[in-house]
């Protein structure tokens, strides 16, 4: 870094000389400055916490290791800076190294609450479940009301096991208690009925667990809704909400009629054998909706010496996104024709994309693996570009699930931070219905246009119900020998960040994932009706695919206007509806 190129300049850099004081060229009694000393402890500690708010995560982690903790290997402030810089630099291989760091720290400051919260985060992504439980237990008995702490526990708690039936009590208790006391931030109660929701579940009291269900979401929409008209303000009253129905269904429409053939670039990109090695690993995209499958793809292929598990990647999304905003100049987006737009930015997508995701596989290392995962879920919306984008065979997995459980499944989730991006139509239903139907559409139009050997459509029935069978069509697929260790998932103890994370560490196994959505079908009336209204809205007014030679006709916000309205007569006689008759139809 900096400092090095200082104490190299100094140690060997030119001589400076000044009038009659200056000595001859050739006066050999000079002496060469001595090398700066290293900087202090408290200097390099405060340089790598500027670096660490800068996001310069790695650097700060390198200046740690190299710097700080050599000199001061008993500093509680390294060690936990050191963690904090792994996780936030290194992603999911981040894990690891980070709860290492904070395993030292704590051994240094036992009592410390945040530590133990940080600590217990992390663990609760690998297979250390029980250490991950004991040190949010840890960090409550230090700080009964830290909100993450109770949020940890409540995940990592069975309810329906005697063992963890005092721990249970209490957090039913605490999390009850502190949502009365009113004193929390928006987001804190945002969790907090969340993880009460949890709770009330396991124990089966499934009635008072859809309630704070239905008031979490509706926070969380509330929030959402909230910070989207202060960017619409902002912006001088140009939309922030693009996920909405709306936004997403006018998508549907210009892509569809964008890519109404398979799309073809007569100028292939010229891509470097940096960014498509030869014998190293090609983009492999898994999309869908969240909760429909795609950690359990991602934990099957992680089996695999051939398959490097990247992240989720917004790179690709993100410059397709730009790339087409830059072109808009002011004309209405859903007139543009998003293929030919690609087509002349295909270059610069491409290297933007396959540079990003090549520098988190080791130079080394890339000969050793076939494929990278990208396992960002809304690429899905734009996976036609892929054969316009890159010339190296990049590769769609496709992942679906039958609607109610997949509806009930993102409306019981609260979405992580560094997930949020992208889910806030998870908190709505209608909106959720919307979504399914919008996204299936779509998937199904680049199931037709796409080249068949480049995506395969999997759902995720096929993956809990027959593991063996949907782990021999993916290595098929990527042409990769088989693997046992693939059908069975659990037995990876690699880590995993994604909500259903904890689930994945059990064998898979169709009863466990029974339709818990039945259990509420007394709340989903509104998904049901938007589900309804959105197929017929699709019916109506997107082109089956023979007939996508057509001009598309126009959306009319009247379909909205009444699905809309359904919902809410829908949503009035649900709430007219006694707490009593809800069990008896929850018992049913």
């Amino acid at each position: 870094g900096l400092i090095a190129v200082l104490v190299s300049f100094y140690a060997s850099g030119p001589t400076f000389e000044s009038g009659s004081s200056a000595k001859s060229a050739g006066d050999s009694s000079r002496k060469p400055r001595p090398p700066r000393p290293p900087p202090e402890f408290g200097v390099v500690l405060n340089r790598s916490s500027r670096l660490i708010q800068e996001g310069q995560y790695r650097r700060a982690a390198e200046m740690l290791e190299k710097q700080a903790l050599p000199t001061r290997p008993d500093s509680f402030e390294a060690w936990t800076k050191l963690g904090v810089a792994r996780r936030l630099g290194w992603g999911i291989e981040g894990v690891e190294p980070a709860i290492e760091a904070f395993e030292s720290a704590a051994a240094l400051r036992p009592k410390s609450a945040e530590l133990q919260a940080y600590l217990s985060a992390e663990l609760a992504s690998t297979s250390r479940l029980e250490e991950a439980r004991n040190a949010a237990f840890r960090t409550l008995a230090l700080q009964p009301d830290h909100m993450e702490a109770l949020v940890t526990a409540t995940r990592l708690t069975n309810f329906s096991d005697p063992e963890h039936s005092t721990g249970a009590v209490a957090l039913v208790e605490k999390l009850t208690q502190l949502i009365k006391k009113e004193k929390l931030s928006p987001r804190e109660e945002i969790k907090a009925h969340f993880a009460l929701f949890k709770a009330l579940d396991g124990l089966g009291e499934h009635s008072a667990a859809a309630k704070e269900l239905k008031t979490a979401n509706r926070l969380e929409n509330e929030l959402n809704s909230l910070a989207g008209s202060q960017e619409e303000e902002a912006a001088g009253g140009v939309s922030h909400a693009p996920w909405r129905k709306e936004g997403m269904s006018q998508l549907l429409i210009s892509l569809i009629m964008a890519f109404k053939s398979p799309p073809h670039n007569p100028e292939p990109p010229l891509q470097t054998p940096e960014e498509c090695p030869a014998n190293g690993p090609r983009p492999l995209l898994i999309v869908g909706l969240p909760r429909s499958g795609s950690t359990i793809v991602q934990q099957m292929l992680r089996s695999h010496p051939s398959v490097f598990v990247g992240d989720e990647f917004p790179f690709l999304s993100m410059s397709i996104e730009d790339t087409l905003s830059r072109s808009t100049s002011g004309e209405d987006a859903g007139n543009l024709n998003q293929m030919a737009i690609l087509q002349e930015n295909a270059d610069e997508i491409g290297h933007r994309y396959l540079a990003k995701i090549m520098s988190v596989v080791q130079k080394g290392e890339r000969d050793s693996y076939r494929y990278v995962i990208d396992k960002q879920l809304a690429n899905a919306w734009w996976i036609g570009a892929v054969p316009l984008i890159f010339s190296c065979g990049a590769k769609v997995i496709t992942l679906e699930r039958s609607d109610l459980a997949l509806g009930f499944g993102n409306f019981k989730t609260h979405f992580t931070e560094q997930s949020k991006s992208g889910s806030e139509f998870a908190y709505d239903l209608s909106e959720i219905g919307w979504r399914t139907i919008l996204t299936r559409r779509v998937m199904a139009h680049w199931r037709h246009v796409l080249p068949k050997e480049s995506l395969l459509s999997l759902t995720y029935e096929d993956l809990v119900t027959n593991p063996e069978g949907a782990t021999s069509q993916l290595l098929r697929f990527l042409d990769l020998p088989h693997v046992d260790a693939c059908s069975r998932p659990h037995e990876n103890k690699a880590p995993i960040v994604s909500s259903s994370g904890i689930d994945l560490r059990q064998p898979l196994h169709p009863t466990r994932y029974r339709e818990a959505w039945q259990r509420y079908a007394f709340t989903l009336e509104p998904l049901m009706t938007s589900l309804h209204a959105a197929r017929n809205w699709v019916e109506a007014n997107v082109p089956p695919a023979p007939l996508l030679f057509q001009d598309p006709p126009p959306i009319s916000t009247s379909d909205f206007d009444s699905a809309d309205d359904a919902i809410d007569d829908a949503t009035k006689k649900r709430e007219e509806n006694t707490l009593a008759d809800a069990d008896v139809t929850d018992g049913a």
